[in-house]
Formats: structure tokens, C-alpha cells, sequence
């Protein structure tokens, strides 16, 4: 690596640039994608942090600079778009059981569980049963309603986090 420049990795795209010395901390425009990127201080890439891995990007060559360097934490690679695998980040990740067996036990008999895991027709049906014909059946059918999804709240409850993820994860 030479002592003349900065090498980094542009935010937006992924692909390095190298910028002259003296331009730490300025901004830069990235010729690639037109991002603008906050110049670093020099400073080599830590090779032992176990956050970073390196990756060849797939169908290049196996040339020395076609090396970039991703954080196993990244949920999306910066280079190619391509969603990681096994990773779920902020935002992304489905429901948590927890909340739905709150919502099952509490609220059930309106649907709100069924809105929360994304079964917005379950949950229309739901609501339509426990309002309008919990109205006319004074209640009886919000009742029986309560307690299937008192039921599907402790079911929800017993399933491990994985169990639940792979059954009612957002897809």
C-alpha cells in the first residue's frame, strides 16, 4: 500500500478509491456511483478484525486488487446488492413471538395478532366475527374467538425463536 494516498472503500457502491494524502477528512465524490464520502485518515485495513472477512466478488478474476473487504455484520454487500445469508438487520426481520403472543392473548379477539404476522384477511375475519357478530350474539363469539387466540398466543409461546422466524418470518 503506498504512503502517498488513502485507500477506502466508497459507502454507497463498495468500490475503492484511492485519494490523495493530505484530503483526510474532506469530502470526495465517488466516480463510480456520484455518492459523496467522508475521506478517512490513513489507515491500513485491520486484517485480524473478526468483523471483516475477505471476499472475492463472484466471476472475477483472482487478481490481488479485486479484494474488497465486507463486515459479517452487513446485511446487504456494498458492491453487489445481494442480500447476505442468514442475516436479517434492522427493520427487516420478522415478528417478534413474544409481541405476537401479547397481542393473541390481549387483543385477540379483534385480529391483532393475525395483523401483526401479516395475515391481514385471518385478521379482517377475525375482526368482522368479534365485532359485528360479537354484537349480535351478545358476545358469545368474541368470547370463543378469545380463546382460540388465547390458545395460538401460547402456542406462539412455545415455539423457539427459530421455530417461529422460519414459520412466520417476513418473506
Amino acid at each position: 500500500m503506498s504512503t502517498d494516498a488513502i485507500y477506502m472503500n466508497c459507502t454507497s457502491c463498495g468500490r475503492q478509491l484511492k485519494v490523495a494524502l493530505g484530503t483526510a477528512g474532506k469530502k470526495a465524490v465517488c466516480p463510480a456511483c456520484g455518492a459523496t464520502v467522508v475521506i478517512p485518515g490513513p489507515q491500513p485495513p485491520p486484517l485480524h478484525d473478526p468483523l471483516v472477512a475477505r471476499v472475492e466478488p463472484a466471476g472475477a478474476p483472482a487478481a490481488g486488487n479485486t479484494k474488497f473487504a465486507i463486515s459479517i455484520l452487513a446485511e446487504i454487500c456494498p458492491r453487489c446488492g445481494v442480500r447476505q445469508p442468514g442475516t436479517s438487520g434492522p427493520g427487516i426481520s420478522g415478528p417478534n413471538r413474544v409481541v405476537a403472543s401479547l397481542l393473541a392473548i390481549f387483543l385477540g379477539s379483534l385480529g391483532a395478532h393475525k395483523f401483526y404476522l401479516g395475515a391481514t384477511s385471518v385478521g379482517i375475519i377475525y375482526l368482522l366475527i368479534g365485532v359485528l357478530l360479537g354484537v349480535c350474539t351478545f358476545g358469545i363469539s368474541s368470547l370463543i374467538l378469545g380463546l382460540v387466540a388465547l390458545i395460538e398466543g401460547l402456542v406462539y409461546l412455545s415455539y423457539t425463536d427459530e421455530q417461529f422466524a422460519a414459520k412466520y418470518g417476513r418473506r
